[in-house]
């Protein structure tokens, strides 16, 4: 493995890790995120009980496709599974955010999708699914993580109450999936304490 690409994908993580904490992202230990290192099928994800503001580069493991640690110490986190099926199910796929994000995961609460209210949502999301409710960790979370995304090519997924699963080609746009569907979910929020929010329509509307 090469050390050098390892720390700057590390770093990389760590950088993206405490922006998304910052952005009320998640709390405590909650959520997870991961990386794939460019050519490889190598994963970065912090180990388990690590929050997103403490990432550093001793508590960031280093994974293969099947979740088995390479390099560092520690229990990956216990969603490791369906971050590594992700990564072979998803071609080009390098980064996945997985947040507790409040006001996104309050539509997953109550088990409906992100009500996409402005086109700059639409234009990102296109749809923000959400799948029933399985023990995070477990291997029927995955399954139903892995069978909405090999369902139709969407970029985020609502879990029942749990949180929020967005992809990426990088650890950068997977945040910005991230940070929009929560911008989202706010705005639809807002706009039902006002009214109801009206529809819109542009070419390649369905």
């Amino acid at each position: 493995m090469d050390k050098k690409a390892l720390q700057a994908a590390k770093s990389q993580l760590i950088m993206i890790s405490q922006r998304g904490y910052h952005r009320g992202l998640t709390a405590g230990t909650g959520g997870n995120i991961s990386l794939r290192m460019k050519g490889s099928d190598i994963v970065l994800i912090q180990a388990s009980g690590s929050a997103w503001i403490d990432a550093r580069e001793s508590n960031i493991l280093a994974v293969d496709l099947d979740g088995k640690v390479v390099d560092g110490e520690g229990i990956p986190s216990k969603e490791v599974k369906w971050h590594c099926g992700l990564f072979r199910l998803r071609e080009g796929a390098g980064a996945v955010v997985h947040s507790h994000s409040p006001a996104a995961t309050a539509f997953a609460v109550v088990g409906k999708e992100v009500d996409l209210v402005s086109a700059t949502a639409y234009k990102a999301l296109k749809r923000v699914p959400v799948v029933g409710f399985a023990p995070p960790g477990s291997d029927e979370l995955s399954e139903l993580v892995l069978g909405a995304f090999a369902k139709e090519p969407i970029r985020a997924l609502l879990l029942q109450n749990h949180g929020v699963v967005t992809v990426g080609k990088d650890v950068y746009e997977a945040m910005y999936i991230a940070e929009v569907v929560e911008d989202t979910a706010k705005m639809a929020l807002w706009a039902r304490q006002l009214g109801e929010p009206l529809r819109y329509s542009f070419p390649g509307w369905p």
